[in-house]
């Protein structure tokens, strides 16, 4: 939904108080009857509506649209139009992907594939280097035909199959982040499902540990409590049956690590801190074991644990301060991988925002995200409300420069 911006006739992106204030009306339903059944305050959701306060935890913008019955993605406005042309690009390589996820199972065929193993092995190589730069408009046109072909072999004899499904589950985790990335979180869980489907079939643990972790991460992002309270069951399970290969180093190992991570992370969404707490100390005596590992460019070990907890603490609603200090703990460079680095720039710029005595820092952090990962973090509905929030605790000429980038303001 577009808010005209006056007598120019130009329009002004709808902020997320708007969008929740306008369904809102729609549905009939009060402020104070939104409070009561979303369990945040009437005071806090009326500064939201009217552009004073910002719904920047994720668990609470969940709450607000599982009241209202509608997507989160209802809210955030995604996914959003796209400004260059390499945003066009990745918009017209994410209906093809679509076309292909839904047009194919795993164990199906409907054609030869076009290319031979060898060289799709070299094009999943190049397509996972490129999803960690995040490079999508790169990596997302080259998905399509290499999910299809990798479906192809799949289909084939056992020992094909031992070979292709592999490539094939890291070819729908490239597919997964892109597609997710782009705002479409339908379709990045029906590449995660087909992930679990294809390592199944593998019989590898590690494998299946890696393609279970995008699946939890996936769901998280679904709409609905009962999906998100099934992602960290799925996580706590799938860190069940690897807790045998937990003993030592190697991509087993890195991958149980992985699992508790993203089940402290769903604890956190469902309010279960102690839970969450729990987690991430198996996690980090995992990391102790384990090492900086580089299994499934996942980049396990205990420089990325460090960057769970600020990503945990921004999800709590701990920002500020207690951001600025476990980002210390930190060391950027040791992330090997742009997409992770981003990330975490990402987190610490919404940590920054949630607190006015901190907020200053924050436009500093999400221009280091920008200068990595300028798509991604254009994209990201959370920078969004982040952005939004800091044009009104921090303004000045500066923060309106990257909310119009952002493109929650006009030029």
């Amino acid at each position: 939904m577009d808010e005209p911006t006056g007598d120019s006739g130009t329009r002004r992106p709808a902020t997320v108080g708007q969008r929740i204030r306008a369904e809102r009306g729609r549905q009939g339903l009060s402020l104070g009857r939104l409070a009561t059944l979303s369990g945040l305050s009437k005071g806090f959701l009326s500064k939201v509506e009217n552009g004073l306060s910002s719904l920047d935890e994720r668990r609470t913008l969940h709450s607000v649209a599982d009241v209202l019955r509608v997507p989160v993605a209802k809210l955030t406005g995604q996914p959003y139009d796209p400004a260059t042309r390499q945003e066009q690009t990745v918009r017209a390589a994410v209906a093809d992907i679509r076309d292909v996820l839904y047009g194919v199972d795993v164990g199906e065929s409907y054609e030869d594939p076009r290319r031979g193993l060898d060289a799709l092995a070299a094009s999943v190589e190049r397509v996972s280097r490129l999803r960690a730069d995040c490079a999508l408009d790169s990596c997302g046109p080259m998905l399509p035909s290499l999910l299809f072909d990798l479906y192809g072999h799949a289909a084939r004899s056992a020992g094909t199959q031992q070979v292709a499904l592999p490539l094939l589950v890291e070819a729908l985790h490239a597919a997964r982040d892109v597609t997710h990335w782009a705002g479409e979180t339908e379709l990045a869980y029906r590449a995660s499902e087909q992930a679990v489907a294809a390592a199944t079939l593998a019989g590898d643990p590690a494998l299946l540990g890696f393609a279970r972790f995008g699946l939890v991460h996936s769901l998280g992002h679904v709409d609905g409590r009962h999906a998100r309270a099934r992602a960290g069951l799925l996580a706590e399970r799938g860190a069940d049956e690897l807790q045998p290969y937990s003993g030592g180093a190697g991509p087993a190992a890195e991958m149980y690590g992985m699992l508790h991570l993203t089940a402290a992370w769903s604890r956190v969404l469902g309010g279960a801190n102690a839970e969450a707490d729990a987690h991430l100390d198996e996690a980090a005596e995992t990391a102790r074991r384990t090492g900086d590992g580089r299994a499934y460019q996942l980049c396990f070990g205990s420089t990325n644990v460090a960057a769970w907890r600020v990503a945990l603490a921004v999800e709590g609603g701990d920002g500020g301060g207690r951001v600025q200090e476990l980002a210390r703990e930190v060391d950027v460079a040791a992330l090997p991988m742009r997409e992770r680095q981003a990330g975490h720039w990402i987190n610490v710029g919404r940590g920054f925002a949630q607190d006015p005595a901190t907020a200053p820092h924050a436009l500093g952090a999400f221009r280091r995200a920008r200068r990595l990962t300028p798509m991604r973090t254009r994209l990201n509905p959370f920078v969004r409300v982040s952005g939004e929030r800091l044009l009104h605790e921090v303004g000045g000429p500066e923060v309106r420069q990257f909310a119009v980038w952002l493109g929650i303001i006009p030029r």
